[in-house]
C-alpha cells in the first residue's frame, strides 16, 4: 500500500521541472552577484559603515550646536535687557536723589530763611 510507484513519465516531467528551477536560480545567482559587484565598485560595505558612522557624529553634533545656538541667541539678549533696566533704574535714581537733594535744599533755604527773620526781629529795637 505504499504508492511510491511513479510512472516514468511523470517523473521525467517532474525532473525537467526542477531542471527549470535550478537554471533559473542560477540566473537569478549571476544576476544578484552582477549587481553586487557594481554597487561595490560605488561603495564597499566597510564604506558605508564609515560614513554610517559620520553621519551619526554629525547629527550629535549638530544637536549640540543646536542647543548653543539658542543659548547664544538668548544670552545676548538678556544681557541687553539687564543694561537697559540698569540704565533705567540706574538714571530713575539719580534723577530720583537729585531731586531730593534739590527739595532738601530748598527747604533747608527757606528754614534758614525763616530763622534769619526771627532772630533780625529779635535784635531790631522796638521803637
Amino acid at each position: 500500500m505504499n504508492e511510491a510507484n511513479i510512472n516514468p513519465i511523470e517523473f521525467g516531467e517532474m525532473k525537467s521541472d526542477l531542471k527549470h528551477v535550478r537554471e533559473s536560480m542560477d540566473n537569478h545567482t549571476v544576476v544578484l552577484d552582477r549587481i553586487e559587484e557594481k554597487l561595490n565598485k560605488f561603495a564597499t560595505r566597510s564604506d558605508l559603515e564609515v560614513l554610517e558612522n559620520r553621519v551619526k557624529r554629525i547629527e550629535e553634533r549638530n544637536q549640540t550646536i543646536d542647543g548653543n545656538i539658542f543659548m547664544k541667541a538668548i544670552a545676548p539678549g538678556e544681557k541687553k535687557l539687564v543694561a537697559m533696566i540698569i540704565k533705567i533704574t540706574g538714571l530713575g535714581a539719580l534723577i530720583l536723589m537729585v531731586a531730593m537733594y534739590v527739595y532738601g535744599q530748598s527747604n533747608t533755604q527757606q528754614l534758614i530763611i525763616k530763622k534769619i527773620n526771627e532772630e533780625t526781629a529779635k535784635i531790631k529795637p522796638k521803637e
